[in-house]
């Protein structure tokens, strides 16, 4: 079967494309860490290139796999792997490639669900760290204001609503 041998070898490429975004994201982890926007930014690019080539791999395995559940006569739009593995004979040469390429998709696949959700809480802190950051200079800013950086030295407190320093009255 020439669209199964084609089928395989497409599967492999994802897997690789996977295997891709997965050091991709690990690289992204270490970006978000050491706070490196620029290497950040440039992950994310690479990121979105291996995306796009994994959707134009998934087009391309819908159109075999339909072709192939044809041939097996399976009925069904969405051919999965497994309802290609489930109609093939344990003996057919195919029966074991395919069920070693599911197994490794999945490990992938949920390996890299893992390093996402690790990456998203990773910059959900960060992005916390820095909005605390802000809010503690901006009330410092609110205090000082009225005081020294307007070139006005009134001699007068302004109060904040939160204050940085104890000032005693």
């Amino acid at each position: 079967m020439v669209q199964m041998t084609s089928l395989i070898e497409l599967l492999d490429e994802q897997k690789e494309c996977y295997d891709g975004l997965l050091t991709l994201a690990q690289y992204k982890r270490e970006a978000i860490m050491g706070r490196k926007l620029q290497l950040l930014n440039q992950v994310v690019g690479t990121e979105e290139q291996f995306i796009q080539r994994v959707e134009l791999i998934d087009q391309k395995r819908e159109e075999y796999s339909l072709e192939i559940a044809k041939a097996l006569g399976i009925e069904k739009e969405n051919v999965t792997l497994t309802d290609m593995i489930e109609k093939l004979e344990e003996t057919d040469p195919f029966h074991a490639t395919l069920c070693t390429l599911r197994k490794q998709l999945r490990g992938s696949i949920e390996e890299l669900r893992k390093a996402n959700e690790l990456n998203k809480i990773l910059l959900k802190d960060a992005m916390e760290i820095t909005e605390s950051m802000m809010q503690a200079a901006s009330t410092r800013f609110e205090y000082l204001e009225g005081n020294q950086y307007g070139g006005i030295k009134t001699g007068n407190i302004q109060h904040s609503r939160h204050q940085f320093f104890d000032i005693k009255q």
